[in-house]
């Protein structure tokens, strides 16, 4: 009987009162009840102490759903929520301040993508979602609490934009990448993609240490030391190029920009015939050719609309920071800092630092400015829409003045190529 009455109270006897769906902040601890109506009966959906995230929102509108219904004796609990949450709500925030809190959400975050977050693998770190400069709860996870990852967190139509993960869970990250690796669950061809990926990824991983700590001699040492299998993998995918790229980001990612420019230029070294040690100098070159991007403030990286001419000479000045650390490092192969002191010169002398002519210009340099203008012009940036494959090829066959046109048109081959399997 007592069951029964605790029943009707919540079905029947609540004075149940709508609010505004949009009051729920995803990634906020709900302190309250939350009711949604069918018909002509209250559900309760959400328990006092839920996490409100991505998901549950996408759930909400995807029904249609505009108001959502609490307990009237709770509207003390719900004003102080919305009160406390004003400033957290993306939707209250001024474009300045809402700009301002993206920037240190993806400051703080690492792209990690969808191709090794498998359905069905467990984790131990959360996931989130940036999308149009809002970060937002995808599935929280921690040691304590594993979670499982299902199809619903990965899929695009549901999530449109990066997937990331918090800069101090890239630990955790990085152990799982390396037990789903050596993981007997998948089929042959699956372990093959899982392995490329694998490489793609941790090879990313050491990038972002090491483009926000140049001189940690520790992680160069590891990215040298995986060159040479990098390169045996993209010589194995030599066809498909194309798809070891990480494409389609919302958000720019140096570190994911690097790997992506040295896996085209690694396959255009051996598209061109360039012998294997050559071939790995160059791509170690291009991987670090942004190396010297964390002299440049963040407001200048970040911001909305054109630099100024001051703001793009401190830009400007990551080329010749880049080339100074990797000259400063003598464990490193000749040629290896050209990639980045030369990646923004044109054969026309409209390139910069130092406006160089055709003559000056090598071919490690050739080679990744080609590479570094594709991946900048298909990824989107907070003030400019990406550009499609076919537009950015169609911008480079134009560009015959300023980057060598024989390189072009290997590179465009290389990039058209029509996928021929798992890569």
């Amino acid at each position: 009987m007592a069951e029964y009455e605790k029943v009707v109270k919540r079905t029947y006897v609540i004075d149940h009162t709508p609010i505004k769906m949009d009051y729920l902040v995803v990634g906020t601890q709900l302190p309250f009840d939350v009711y949604t109506k069918d018909k002509s009966v209250y559900k309760l959906t959400y328990k006092k102490g839920h996490k409100y995230n991505h998901i549950d929102r996408g759930t909400l509108k995807s029904k249609g759903i505009s108001e959502v219904y609490v307990d009237y004796e709770v509207m003390d609990e719900v004003n102080k929520y919305k009160k406390k949450t004003a400033d957290e709500n993306p939707a209250t925030l001024s474009p300045e301040k809402k700009f301002e809190k993206y920037t240190a959400d993806k400051e703080n975050s690492y792209y990690a993508g969808r191709k090794l977050l498998i359905p069905g693998e467990r984790i131990n770190f959360s996931l989130h979602v940036i999308r149009n400069m809002e970060m937002h709860d995808l599935l929280a996870a921690d040691a304590s609490n594993p979670a499982e990852i299902k199809i619903e967190h990965i899929d695009y139509d549901q999530t449109i934009g990066d997937i990331v993960i918090k800069k101090s869970d890239i630990k955790h990250y990085h152990n799982f990448i390396n037990t789903l690796v050596k993981s007997e669950r998948h089929l042959p061809g699956e372990k093959i993609l899982i392995k490329n990926w694998a490489t793609i990824e941790n090879l990313k991983i050491m990038m972002d240490f090491l483009l926000n700590s140049p001189s940690n001699k520790e992680v160069m040492m590891r990215v040298k030391a995986v060159m040479s299998s990098f390169v045996n993998m993209v010589a194995e995918n030599l066809d498909r190029i194309p798809d070891l790229l990480t494409k389609g980001l919302n958000n720019y990612f140096f570190n994911v920009h690097s790997v992506n420019v040295a896996i085209m230029a690694t396959g255009l070294a051996l598209k061109i015939g360039m012998k294997p040690k050559d071939a790995q100098n160059l791509a170690l070159g291009a991987l670090l050719h942004d190396i010297g991007i964390s002299i440049v403030p963040s407001t200048i990286i970040n911001k909305l609309g054109n630099l100024s001419d001051n703001e793009f000479q401190v830009y400007k000045n990551h080329v010749v920071e880049g080339e100074r650390i990797l000259q400063a490092d003598k464990s490193l192969p000749d040629g290896v800092a050209i990639a980045a002191a030369q990646h923004h010169e044109k054969l026309s002398k409209r390139g910069y630092p130092f406006k160089l002519s055709a003559d000056k210009i090598k071919l490690y340099g050739r080679v990744t400015a080609i590479c570094d203008c594709y991946d900048a012009v298909t990824t989107k940036k907070p003030f400019r829409e990406s550009m499609s494959s076919f537009e950015a090829m169609a911008l480079l066959t134009k560009e015959v003045d300023n980057y060598d046109s024989a390189l072009i048109k290997i590179f465009i081959n290389m990039m058209s190529a029509i996928n021929k399997g798992p890569a």
